[in-house]
């Protein structure tokens, strides 16, 4: 009996590396390659897998890419729990860090969620992590403006401000977090 769930914990063990690989890959590949040119052999080789175990496990690329998107959301709403993004005060500077690592995968998730539809919930389901995630940090800035501050610090802190502010005007990552800190100020 024992060896018989050892076999069972063993097999579902592998099964959920072999899911993880894939997602790791699919990732890899995804922050390099766009959605349209990325293929499944491709992430199935870097897996160390067949494109038969990578149907099998996820179905199609857009179901891949889809738990892949999903993966990231969870890990960005455990990452705005952590106590820096917590505090008004550093809560600029941790996200800066986080779009430093992570800012370009983010906005890609949110170009291609118009390619994938299966992405385009988990896109919309990333920016409501992101609003609560102001909401909660920034209440006391919210006043009695509440909607048009909320509003401004959505914008402010959005990828694509980053975006704009690190990669299409080249300012390294101490003056991006500057500018967005001195953006953040300015509302109320």
């Amino acid at each position: 009996m024992k060896t018989r769930r050892y076999q069972m914990t063993a097999r579902a063990a592998s099964a959920q590396d072999t899911a993880d690989r894939l997602i790791d890959a699919m990732l890899a590949r995804f922050r390099t390659t766009s959605y349209p040119a990325l293929r499944l052999d491709d992430v199935a080789r870097d897996a160390g897998v067949t494109v038969q175990t990578a149907i099998r496990r996820y179905g199609t690329k857009d179901q891949l890419l889809a738990a892949t998107a999903q993966r990231e959301v969870q890990r960005i709403a455990a990452a705005r729990e952590q106590p820096a993004f917590a505090d008004p005060a550093t809560a600029v500077a941790a996200l800066c860090e986080y779009y430093e690592r992570d800012g370009d995968l983010i906005a890609r998730f949110e170009a291609d969620a118009v390619l994938v539809p299966a992405l385009a919930d988990l896109a919309r389901q990333g920016r409501a992590v992101h609003v609560r995630w102001i909401e909660e940090v920034f209440a006391t800035r919210l006043g009695d403006d509440r909607e048009l501050r909320l509003a401004q610090l959505i914008a402010i802190l959005d990828v694509r401000t980053w975006q704009v502010l690190r990669r299409e005007r080249a300012l390294g990552p101490h003056n991006t977090r500057r500018a967005l800190e001195a953006l953040v100020a300015s509302v109320g």
